[in-house]
C-alpha cells in the first residue's frame, strides 16, 4: 500500500483526492531534493573536522544531523517542548541512537535531559507510528528521515574507510 492507495488497496474514487494526493507526492519529491542537496553540504561540514576520532553514530552528530534533516536548532532539541517538529527531530536521535550506538538507555535519557523511560517511548513511537504508517504523516516524516539514517549510514562508512572511526 502507498499514499495512493487506501486501506482496501484501491485508488480514490475522488478525483480532487487523487489531484491532491498527486500534487503531494510532487511536492514531497521536490523535498527530497532539497535534502540530497542538504546531505552533500552536511557531508562536506562533517569532512572538515579531523583531528580526533569520531563516530557517526555520537550523539553530537546525531544531534547536528538531526538539527538540519528535521530543519529544528540545535539549542531547541533538548528543550521542554511538545513542539511536533522539535520532538520528532528529538524521538528520531534517540531511536538511531538506541539502534545504532552503544550506548544505554539513560546515557541516551541523560544526553537529552530525559528519562530513560522516556527514550523507550521515543522509540516505541517512531518504530509504530511513522515507520511502519500509512498515512500522511508517516509518509511525510519518513521523507526526511531516510534521508537523514542514510546520511549517518554514508558517514559512518566514510569514518571506517578513512579510519577515523572509533567504536
Amino acid at each position: 500500500m502507498n499514499l495512493l492507495t487506501n486501506q482496501t488497496g484501491s485508488y480514490p474514487k475522488n478525483k480532487h483526492k487523487l489531484k491532491y494526493l498527486l500534487e503531494r507526492i510532487a511536492q514531497l519529491e521536490a523535498k527530497n531534493i532539497e535534502l540530497e542537496n542538504k546531505l552533500i553540504k552536511l557531508n562536506t561540514k562533517f569532512n572538515l573536522v579531523f583531528d580526533q576520532k569520531y563516530s557517526a553514530y555520537s550523539l553530537d552528530t546525531i544531534t547536528m544531523a538531526a538539527c538540519d534533516f528535521f530543519h529544528v536548532e540545535q539549542h531547541q532539541i533538548k528543550k521542554k517542548t511538545r513542539k511536533r517538529e522539535i520532538v520528532l527531530a528529538r524521538q528520531a536521535c534517540m531511536q538511531i541512537a538506541y539502534r545504532k550506538s552503544k550506548l544505554s538507555l539513560k546515557e541516551i535519557g541523560e544526553y537529552f535531559d530525559r528519562d530513560h523511560s522516556t527514550v523507550i517511548h521515543s522509540i516505541k513511537v517512531i518504530e509504530s507510528n511513522y515507520l511502519t504508517g500509512n498515512d500522511e504523516k508517516s509518509f511525510e516524516f519518513m521523507h526526511m528521515y531516510m534521508p537523514f539514517e542514510n546520511f549517518l549510514e554514508e558517514l559512518d562508512i566514510f569514518y571506517r574507510k578513512k579510519g577515523i572511526c572509533k567504536d
